[in-house]
């Protein structure tokens, strides 16, 4: 287990996680030095958002530590200081985009509470995943479609992105690529994506 920190003008913000997700520790940290710079007041509890997750500043001033939301019980009311987790599917996100040859600058940012759209396929074994455009704040843009059933729109419910990681982990994987983007997949296998022009950039 690795402890990474920065300096920052309101302390020492500091991070728990694998060393080997220590690149991903680095760009965390450089955020918090961003939020600084841009006149943040660090307190404790602060929530902010970073690639596909939520996170809070836990601490006092002048010594700060990161937290991932505790996916293990409850994500909205607790926090863990070790976002070993939350960084390696930060890692396995970038990993996706560089092989589709996007930069981490062309990803799109998701919340960990926002919420897909789906008519109850999380655990089918075949499914479509597709990013449409934002509908209200708390709507991640993703929608997810059954391949080997009907369905209809009363089939319909809403889920949120934190579901995922105990319902279908390897979808998280995508959750980053911008709107018009449409994944399918077989079980937790990436079987092809088509970019917003509909051209397949990846076929398994």
């Amino acid at each position: 287990m690795g402890q990474f920190q920065t300096n920052t003008r309101q302390g020492v913000v500091s991070i728990q996680c694998d060393d080997r997700l220590k690149a991903m520790a680095e760009i965390m940290l450089s955020e918090a030095v961003s939020m600084d710079q841009k006149g943040g007041t660090f307190r404790d509890g602060l929530a902010f958002l970073h690639g596909w997750s939520a996170y809070k500043l836990r601490g006092r001033p002048g010594l700060w530590r990161i937290e991932e939301p505790d996916f293990g019980g409850d994500p909205y009311a607790n926090s863990r200081p070790d976002i070993t987790f939350t960084l390696s599917i930060l890692a396995q996100q970038f990993a996706v985009g560089e092989k589709l040859g996007l930069r981490p600058s062309q990803l799109a940012e998701v919340s960990c509470f926002d919420m897909i759209l789906h008519p109850s396929c999380l655990r089918d074994q075949r499914i479509r995943a597709e990013r449409v455009e934002l509908r209200g704040q708390k709507f991640s843009g993703w929608q997810l479609f059954a391949l080997d059933r009907k369905t209809s729109e009363a089939d319909d419910m809403v889920s949120d992105v934190a579901t995922l990681v105990k319902a279908r982990p390897a979808l998280l994987r995508v959750m980053l690529l911008p709107v018009g983007y449409s994944v399918e997949m077989n079980g937790n296998e990436i079987r092809s994506v088509t970019d917003p022009s509909r051209r397949i950039v990846y076929q398994a």
